[in-house]
């Protein structure tokens, strides 16, 4: 089964991975500054990666 993800879906989970993979750690102020969005927003773009990907964070 394959997942069809919109463009800026596939652009935040990117994003995500990225702050990841260089800092080690994620907080919603990665993604509230970087999208300009609010701290809920930024909760559910996490929300949403984890139930894509539920072992790709511990």
């Amino acid at each position: 089964m394959s997942l069809q993800l919109s463009y800026d879906v596939v652009q935040r989970f990117y994003f995500i991975e990225l702050i990841i993979f260089w800092e080690g750690r994620l907080t919603t102020n990665h993604l509230q500054q970087h999208f300009n969005i609010t701290r809920s927003s930024a909760s559910k773009y996490i929300q949403d990666y984890l139930q894509c990907y539920p072992h790709s964070l511990v």
